[in-house]
């Protein structure tokens, strides 16, 4: 059976592929174009149009078809083979094994019910009086038609339940409307929409797939701004809003401005700068700076202009130094926000403030030192604050542009600021290195809880009888409950994509784990689990006496007989809990026993 691979490359034509990026031209029996992944004039890329393969003589660069696509597009290769599938009409499900074809299955029957959820909303903005209302404030806030209709900004129904009921008309499942949600169940039991009596913003995958939804209040409502939570197909901390729309200007214009608001995105795309894009509600994370990485490595920030909006810059900065990037952070004027900007003065007002722009060290000095001439104990405090921020650097030239600028701002000599910002970093270092080995330190209850999972996760009918026996509760918090919930409880496979990096690593590392199949029942393992537990109900109740006693010499009655009460639950479930346990059986109490317990 071909590939995907040698189905696509059947299917395409090599010529017009290139010729999409590339202004082709003839010499012999190759052509040739000005390469777009390094600066040059004269053509120096070759390509076989009948192979589809490719080769930069000046950058060395090259490889097939697809991988020109993935470089160029700034895609990964799963994504190439998704839109070149989607453009050729072939059906990938044949090269997928069963769970990923089920996956994908409901992956488009979720995406057709926030299709159907997204044209609702659309529908109700321009063909309903209170969508018309809802029209009217937007564009009264200077958004234009065109601009409405492709960010696909709604409004919800007047009905609390009004969306879900008209997808439930439309064969859509109360489970997956919970689970992409868009419906919740109301205080009397009843389902009613996740977003009600709001103007509502769609949330574009890169690809240009509706996947979520933001909503804005309509009047003073609280909070302003409502987002959804993670779904099957929408993570917050990797969707950019907007990057559908400005992922090819990013590239062709080399910089990216990262803004705070929906708001800010749909005015400044308005206003011509259309390689605007904004995080979902939540902090700029180490995703979605990877994302905006492979298309630019010239990063401005434009956040509120308050304190709130300051502080947020300087910590997003901080993650884009952490990872090897060095942006810079557009002042906007107090009280104001991107969107004012662009309202009032459009891009060339956005591209003054732009050429001002100030690098982290800049900033920082500036909002933490406010005389020309600052005292010896404010420098100090600054550099105390920003030693933490550079120890997190790698990158040797971020650290070089870090050294210099706050050497500028502060009017010290440049070798001076570096010396002390390294000395700062190593003594950062090894107070975090000594923290991370007492962090590997394992107790006796963490070496048997690693033991334990190894051995249920190499032996399925150990895993089912733990499933039987065992709760969650029985566990600490953290993540040997959470992987107990999902590994044993749920029967969740650590190996496919949605799992949970950080457990899967666990996983991965406890199946690398010596452990004899068969050796220790489950009745052993639950005896030692809950002697743990019984454990931690006893220091429970030791701190809740020496409670009891303080409420007692103090006089404080009321306090005592609440201490008292919880006492004697406690109590009632530690003496539960000791009867509950049981010695290990004779099939449980080998010679070799001791060696676990």
């Amino acid at each position: 059976m071909a590939s995907v691979f040698e189905e696509l490359a059947a299917r395409m034509d090599f010529h017009a592929v290139f010729s999409e990026y590339l202004r082709l031209k003839k010499k012999g029996s190759r052509f040739f174009a000005v390469c777009p992944f390094h600066k040059e004039k004269d053509p120096s890329l070759s390509v076989d149009v009948e192979t589809g393969l490719w080769h930069c003589f000046g950058c060395k660069e090259g490889g097939n078809v697809f991988q020109f696509i993935a470089k160029i597009e700034h895609l990964e290769m799963s994504e190439v083979v998704e839109m070149l599938a989607k453009r050729y009409g072939v059906d990938l499900r044949q090269y997928q094994p069963e769970k990923e074809r089920q996956r994908i299955t409901r992956r488009q029957m979720l995406l057709k019910i926030v299709r159907a959820a997204d044209g609702f909303y659309r529908k109700q903005l321009a063909s309903t009086t209170h969508g018309q209302q809802a029209l009217k404030y937007l564009q009264e806030r200077g958004l234009s038609e065109g601009v409405i209709k492709r960010f696909g900004i709604g409004v919800t129904p007047l009905e609390p339940d009004g969306l879900t009921h008209f997808l439930q008309e439309h064969n859509a499942r109360t489970r997956d409307l919970i689970d992409l949600n868009l419906t919740l169940e109301g205080r009397r039991g009843e389902m009613i929409d996740m977003l009600r009596s709001r103007i509502i913003f769609p949330l574009f995958d890169h690809r240009g797939d509706v996947v979520s939804f933001a909503g804005r209040a309509l009047g003073d409502g609280e909070p302003k701004y409502l987002n959804t939570q993670n779904t099957p197909l929408y993570n917050k901390s990797r969707m950019l809003y907007g990057f559908n729309f400005a992922r090819r200007a990013i590239t062709e214009q080399d910089a990216a401005f990262i803004v705070e608001g929906y708001m800010d995105v749909i005015s400044l795309h308005q206003a011509g700068v259309v390689n605007a894009v904004a995080t979902c509600g939540t902090s700029l994370t180490g995703e979605h700076i990877r994302t905006l990485a492979r298309n630019t490595d010239n990063f401005f920030l434009a956040f509120d202009g308050d304190a709130a909006g300051i502080k947020a810059a300087l910590r997003s900065c901080e993650e884009f130094m952490a990872g090897g990037h060095y942006p810079r952070v557009i002042v906007i004027p107090e009280g104001k926000d991107p969107d004012d900007v662009a309202r009032a003065g459009g891009k060339e007002a956005f591209d003054r403030l732009k050429a001002k722009a100030v690098p982290y060290p800049r900033l920082i000095a500036a909002v933490r030192i406010k005389t020309a001439e600052p005292e010896p104990m404010e420098v100090k405090r600054l550099f105390e604050e920003v030693a933490p921020v550079f120890s997190r650097i790698r990158d040797a030239m971020v650290q070089e542009a870090f050294s210099r600028d706050l050497a500028g701002a502060l009017r010290m000599e440049e070798r001076q600021v570096r010396d002390l910002l390294h000395a700062g970093a190593r003594v950062r270092r090894r107070k975090k290195g000594t923290e991370a080995r007492e962090a590997q330190m394992t107790t006796p209850r963490e070496d048997f809880l690693s033991r334990f999972f190894a051995a249920i996760l190499a032996d399925a009918e150990l895993r089912a009888a733990a499933a039987g026996e065992l709760t969650e509760d029985d566990f600490p918090e953290g993540k040997f409950r959470e992987l107990f919930r999902r590994v044993v409880k749920s029967a969740e496979d650590y190996a496919l994509p949605g799992f949970p990096k950080e457990l899967a690593a666990l996983c991965a590392e406890l199946k690398q784990r010596d452990v004899p199949q068969g050796e220790y029942g489950i009745e052993a393992y639950v005896a030692k689990i809950r002697a743990f537990k019984l454990e931690d109900l006893s220091d429970e109740i030791r701190a809740l006496q020496k409670e009891l006693a303080k409420a007692q010499s103090e006089g404080d009655d009321e306090s005592a007989q609440k201490l008292g009460e919880k006492m004697q639950q406690l109590l009632a479930q530690r003496a539960k809990l000791a009867a509950e346990i049981k010695a290990p059986s004779s099939k449980d109490a080998g010679a070799k026993g001791s060696q676990v317990f």
